[in-house]
């Protein structure tokens, strides 16, 4: 793997590291903050909206307090009273309640021994049973779920208070208010967005308000005991449709009521999933441009090396003109510029010697020649003289002699 490969790997490899890292935290981190703020919303809401509730029913609870002690619901109840009387201003009443107030829609008194004396409806049956529709705490009397009026097909809440005569229980009236008005305030999906959704679930888990998404009545759902005494944080569940969603819970507790506030986990987190889509995009092109960049530097790294690489092999063969050397202030610049100041001078050593090679073959050949001359100056005065002269080395052999000797 040569140098602008091993660069490029490694550079490419930081920046993938860095930028899935940056990837991931941010995507944590955003995930965290908008978890806190869209649960937030929801406890805001959902808990705002179980104080209006609760508000209501208990301006209900007041008004059948108030009717509770009118002597026209006092008489008919009370046995001493002229009773076909007693029923008579009783039911002008109920026509003057039901006129005057738009959420009453039914008034009927009980006697203490479970029949209806009078009724805002004619075809009340005196056989009817309360006892599955209230329950009793602390001596008052609540409704525990929605019903449908027999009269009108209306969602009511029929809330009861007792009679008492003489400070002594004597029947029950029962209020019906139209359950249109709560249904509203619980189903409002403002700030909830598309797939938001808030409704009223009773002990039983059970949805005792309509559901925005199927028109069937939705499956029982299991719910903590704690969420009907208390708030709660908002948390991911899988709700009756079966998507996951993030709630939050709100007791309504006049009526043993839970209010829920959801929304779907995508909408929820839909700006985390964009936020994630952006940064995917904006380290693409960072690492596209960072390749760019790798390219770019590794070149202005490796060109040099890769010069004076080859520069080497031109000066192994005997190329000692050839320059290395590039204009940049780097260290493999100086490093190039040197290898040519010491390419020059091996050049100009090599000159030098080349000289010095010529001046001393000269000189040789100068003195061979004078050795000859000497040699042949000494052969001459040999030869001229009359006694024999020779010359032996240390083995014996004659090696030179004078003519004399030779003769």
């Amino acid at each position: 793997m040569n140098i602008r490969t091993k660069f490029l790997a490694v550079m490419v490899s930081l920046v993938l590291i860095t930028g899935m890292t940056a990837i991931l935290i941010g995507r944590t981190v955003s995930t965290s903050i908008i978890e806190e703020q869209v649960g937030n919303n929801l406890e805001t809401t959902v808990q705002s909206r179980a104080n209006h509730i609760g508000t209501v029913l208990g301006e209900y609870d007041q008004e059948t307090a108030l009717l509770s002690v009118e002597s026209a619901f006092r008489d008919v109840v009370d046995e001493s009273k002229n009773h076909t009387r007693s029923v008579w201003i009783a039911n002008l009443r109920i026509d003057g309640a039901i006129q005057a107030h738009d959420a009453i829609s039914g008034i009927e008194v009980m006697d203490k021994d479970g029949a209806v004396v009078v009724s805002g409806h004619a075809d009340a049956k005196g056989d009817e049973n309360a006892s599955g529709l209230f329950r009793i705490e602390n001596g008052k009397i609540f409704a525990i779920n929605p019903s449908t009026s027999a009269f009108t097909g209306d969602d009511i809440i029929r809330v009861a208070t007792p009679i008492l005569v003489n400070g002594e229980f004597s029947g029950v009236i029962f209020v019906n208010f139209d359950a249109e008005k709560i249904f509203k305030i619980a189903t409002d999906k403002t700030g909830l967005g598309d797939t938001g959704g808030i409704y009223i679930l009773n002990r039983d888990g059970y949805m005792i308000t309509p559901s925005r998404f199927i028109d069937d009545t939705p499956p029982k759902q299991d719910v903590d005991p704690a969420h009907f005494g208390g708030t709660s944080a908002a948390a991911l569940y899988t709700n009756y449709r079966g998507v996951n969603v993030l709630r939050a819970y709100a007791p309504i507790p006049a009526m043993d009521w839970c209010l829920v506030a959801e929304i779907d986990e995508a909408e929820a987190f839909a700006s985390v999933a964009r936020l994630t889509t952006t940064m995917f995009s904006v380290f693409i092109g960072l690492l596209l441009l960072g390749i760019l960049i790798c390219i770019r530097v590794s070149r202005t790294i490796a060109d040099p090396i890769v010069k004076l690489h080859r520069g080497t092999d031109e000066i192994m063969k005997g190329n000692l003109d050839y320059k290395v050397g590039t204009g940049t202030e780097d260290e493999v610049g100086e490093l190039s510029r040197a290898f040519d100041a010491m390419t020059s001078d091996l050049k100009k050593s090599g000159r030098e010697l080349a000289e010095y090679s010529k001046g001393l073959e000269k000189k040789v050949a100068e003195r061979t020649a004078e050795l000859d001359e000497l040699l042949e100056e000494q052969k001459a005065l040999l030869s001229t003289i009359p006694a024999f002269v020779y010359f032996k080395d240390r083995n014996g052999n004659y090696i030179a002699a004078n003519k004399a000797f030779a003769d």
